[in-house]
Parts: structure tokens; sequence; C-alpha cells
């Protein structure tokens, strides 16, 4: 057996050079993810675990220093050198692994920003078709499961990867799985992939993380893009250096956000933050080193929710927590406003207009599972498109939400409710008002329901079978919590008196207005449609208060109109009570 690792590790370096010459720095790249992930398994305390498998990292490191001889001279040609000759010393010297990780790494990103590697994929990896060509080029070694027992695996060796291997997988990126595809590994059983289109390739590394625990890839793919966006920033690409920062976020980090929310939600909200300043920093034309310094430390941080959610899948109890906060949060204001409006028009004694109502809120799901279909099966919804619609569904529901509130507070005062009913008896309420009320009772499911499951569907993944079941306990859990808010407003919200209720209502809806205003300014400018300018101001997620100065610009406009309009009723009325 040591034999035949020590001849496999000798054909593997043997077998280097010959990749052409637009390879060979993503060779040397190619090496070191292999140097940083498999060191700590032949050195361990200063002590060597494995004979064959130090052999191997002498090897590796030497091939390292020579191949950056051979590699194009530039003005950083020096320092790359220094940096390889460093790496072989320390595993010369049986060095911690962590420290040799960490140069490995060093030296690697060096040579990606010496060489202008592209990290990150152009466009979005199509993971559906990534399955598809993973069963029919992958599967038979490494399995369906990914756990390195295809059929074709017996009797291999060395055995085909375990891609459900916590331990090694973490270790891995999105691109250094693109670069064993890309090269393949001479001497084993894993060949060269370059056949396939650059999209094909990128699809299947991101297919191959999220076979070890979906989390990683999204992760992976942020901290990747992250790099990507200082590049173009240094190149003075300031377009493109803004679109890889969104992408960063809503195509990476946004689709773990859930999951290590149910963790550590003070992380996550860090973690937001950073990747918000990443984008103000450029916008206010920060020194290149300024953004390099942020990114690294965004990197950390991200590294760190990397730790938070190891495994291979989350925990029965993060499960359902996440299960229960995503339904909580993505619906409370839903079901709060439909319960309202629906309270309203039982308390007017118009429950023929209620099935206007139930329309909105049935069509708005019947298109949201619509637009989950076409999304997962036809065509590919990006992260900024989810925010777009999201943003501008919540400022058109802050609008509606005025006008609706403005009618309620008017009817607050006794005499316009009896004005209103005899309107009523002799007519019905108006068909603008019935209009509003709907269209706000699409609107506010709408906005909500495609996110809704699409984080589902990336829980799901992350949860793994063990956890399905836990998933299922906070779906039920947080329908529960919904389904008896709205019971109590319906029930006591119709006990209130006529001028009483219309007033706490009118505020109501006033308050989800404010809340609407903030959230759509965030969704814009998560998408990049919006500047953000970071302030130091308090962060109040559930009433929509984000600390930039355009969502609180937003919701102040918002604030000022409602009180104009109370000012102005009170003045008309001569200050009545109701």
């Amino acid at each position: 057996m040591m034999l035949l690792r020590w001849l496999l590790a000798l054909l593997i370096a043997a077998s280097l050079p010959v990749f052409a010459d637009d390879h060979a720095p993503q060779t040397v790249v190619h090496i070191l993810d292999y140097v940083g992930g498999d060191y700590a398994g032949a050195v361990d305390a200063g002590r060597v675990k494995s004979a064959d498998e130090y052999k191997e990292m002498v090897e590796f490191t030497t091939q390292v220093v020579e191949q950056i001889k051979a590699l194009p001279h530039g003005s950083q040609t020096s320092e790359l050198n220094a940096q390889a000759h460093e790496l072989q010393q320390l595993v010369a010297n049986k060095a911690d692994a962590a420290v040799v990780a960490r140069t490995a790494g060093k030296l690697r990103w060096a040579i990606i920003g010496a060489y202008k590697l592209a990290v990150t994929p152009e466009r979005t990896p199509d993971l559906k078709r990534a399955a598809v060509l993973y069963a029919e080029n992958c599967a038979a070694c490494h399995g369906a499961q990914g756990r390195g027992d295809g059929p074709a695996a017996r009797g291999m060796e060395p055995r085909p990867a375990n891609f459900q291997d916590a331990a090694r997988m973490g270790k891995r990126d999105a691109y250094s799985l693109y670069n064993t595809i890309t090269l393949g590994v001479s001497g084993t059983a894993m060949q060269s992939y370059a056949q396939l289109s650059e999209d094909d390739r990128w699809g299947l590394a991101f297919h191959v993380a999220s076979l070890g625990g979906a989390k990683r890839a999204p992760l992976a793919y942020a901290k990747a893009t992250l790099r990507e966006t200082v590049d173009a920033y240094r190149k003075g690409d300031q377009a493109r250096a803004q679109q890889l920062a969104v992408a960063a976020y809503l195509e990476g980090f946004e689709l773990v956000e859930p999951a290590l929310d149910a963790v550590d939600h003070d992380l996550r909200t860090a973690i937001e933050v950073d990747m918000l300043q990443v984008r103000t920093l450029m916008r206010e034309r920060a020194s290149a080193e300024m953004l390099e310094a942020h990114v690294i430390r965004t990197s950390a941080a991200l590294d760190a929710a990397e730790q938070k959610l190891g495994g291979t899948s989350l925990s029965p109890t993060a499960a359902a927590t996440s299960a229960f906060i995503i339904l909580l949060r993505e619906g409370l204001e839903a079901i709060l406003l439909l319960a309202a409006i629906v309270a309203f028009l039982v308390k007017a004694g118009r429950r023929d207009a209620l099935r206007y109502i139930h329309a909105g809120w049935i069509a708005a799901l019947a298109l949201g599972v619509v637009t989950w279909f076409v999304a997962r099966f036809i065509v590919s919804v990006s992260g900024a498109s989810r925010e777009m619609t999201e943003g501008v569904t919540a400022l058109v529901s802050a609008g509606i939400l005025l006008y609706v509130g403005w009618w309620l507070h008017d009817k607050s005062h006794a005499r316009a409710w009896r004005e209103f009913i005899d309107q009523r008896l002799a007519g019905a309420l108006s068909r603008g008002t019935v209009g509003a009320l709907a269209s706000l009772s699409f609107l506010a499911v709408y906005r909500e329901v495609f996110e809704t499951v699409l984080f589902y569907e990336a829980l799901w993944v992350q949860a793994g079978d063990a956890a399905h079941g836990a998933l299922f306990a906070g779906l039920g859990a947080g329908g529960a919590v919904l389904a008896l808010t709205a019971w109590l407003i319906f029930r006591y919200g119709v006990r209130l008196p006529i001028g009483l209720f219309f007033g706490v209502s009118a505020a109501f809806l006033a308050l989800l207005a404010v809340v609407f205003a903030g959230q759509g300014v965030k969704a814009l400018q998560e998408a990049g449609a919006i500047a953000a300018t970071a302030i130091d101001f308090p962060r109040i997620t559930v009433l929509g208060v984000f600390p930039t100065v355009q969502s609180l610009a937003a919701q102040a406009c918002v604030v000022l109109l409602v009180l104009a309009v109370f000012a102005r009723r009170r003045l008309s009325s001569g200050g009545a009570q109701p």
C-alpha cells in the first residue's frame, strides 16, 4: 500500500509540468489546494502520522517551488518564490498543520492575484444541469450521494473522494473543486473534464460542494466572489466590482442566512453589515488596500460562519428553529395585515366584500407556486431579481397602506362613521377602496411567498434526512403561531368600539407602511439598485429599521406624511375626539 501511494505521488509529480502554459498558474494553485487540505493527515504536532502521505507533501512542495520558477516572470515573482521556499521549509520541518495550511493559502491567493485567475464563475451556475452531469460522469465512481461508493469504485486505489467527509470538504472551496474537475488528478481514475464548458465545470464544482453540506457552496461562492471584487476594483472596473459584491451577498451569503440566524444571530447581522460596507467603500472610492483589508475581515467572518454551520447537515434543533423563524418572519406581516382587513370588513358589515380579499391572497399563493416552478424547472431567478421584486412590491404596498390607513382614520370619528353607514346602507364601499384592499391582500402575500419557498428549499437540503422531521415541526409551530395571531385579531378586533377600532387599525396600517418602506429600500439596496450609506443607528429588523441613510430617509418621509394627514384631519374636524 505504501509503495503504491509513493508511486502515485511520483506519477502526479511527473505529470504536473505537462499542462499547457495557460494552465500553469492554475496547476500550482491546484497543488497548493492539496497541500493545504491534506497536510494534517500527514503530520500531527511535529510527528509524522503517515509516512507515505508525508512524502507526498514533501514532493508536492518541491513541485510548487519548481513550478513557480517556470511561471512567466512578473513584478511579484521574487515574492512568490520566497513564499514557496517558506512553505517547502515548513513541510520539511514538520510544522504545525494550521501554519502550513495558512502559508499555502496565502501563496495560493498571491498566485491567483498575480496571474489574474478567475476564481468565480461568470454566470450563476446551473445546478439542475450540474446534477445531470454529475449522474452521467461522476456517480459511477463517487456514488449518487457523493460518498465515494459508486459501483465502479470497487477495487479502485486510491478510493474516489468522499464528498460527505466534513473535515476534508470543509477545506475545499468551489474554486479548488473546479480546478480538480478541469485538470484531473494524474495517476488516478480522476481524469480531466476540460472538454466540458467552463459553465458546466463550475456547475459541477458547486454541485459537488453541495453534496457535502449545501451551506458550503454559498459560503465558498461568497468568499471567492469577494476576492474577485477586490481584483476588479484594483483594475478600475467599478461597475464589475459592484456587481460582484452584490452577487457575493445575494447568490452566496443570503442563502445561508436563515440557518446561521438560528445558530448565531449576532454573527449573521455582523456579516450582513460587513458585506454592505464592501459596496459602500467602493462607492466612496476608498483605496484598494482599504477595500482588501475589509474583505479579508469579512472573509474571516464567513469562515466563522462556516464553522458555526459545521457538519454535513443542520442539527434537528437548528432545522426546527430555522423553519419556525423563516415562516414567522416572512408570514407575520402578511397574516397581521390580512386579519386586520378581514376584521374591518366584518366590523363594517360588509362580509360580501370578503370574497375579493380571499381572492387576492389565494391568487398570490397560486402565483407564488407558479413563480417557484418556473424558477426551479425553467429559468433561473437571480438573487438580484428576487430582491428587486421584493423591494418594488414592498414600496407599492406601503403606498396602498397609506391610502387605506388614511381612509380608516377618516372613519374613526363618530360623525364620519355615521355618514359612512348611511352611504353603505344606500350603496356600498367604494370600488376604489375594495380594490385597494384586494390589491393589498395580493401584494402582502405574494411579496413573501416566493422568498419563503426559496428559503425552505435551501433549508431542506441543509437539514439532511435526519432533520427533515424537525423541519416540519418548526414549520407547523410557525403556522400555529400565525393562525393564533390571526384568530386573536379577528375575534377581539371586531369587539372594539367603532372609533377605537378604526383608530387602532389606521395606526397599525401606518406602522406597516413605515416597516414596508424600510424593507423595500433595503431590498433594492441589496439588489444594487439603490446606494447604501451606512450610519451609526440601531438596527430594529422587526420594524424595518436598518442603519442606512436611504432606508431611514424613506421611513422618515412616510412618518411625516402620516403626521401631516393626522394633523390635517384634526384641524378639519375642529379637534373633535372619536
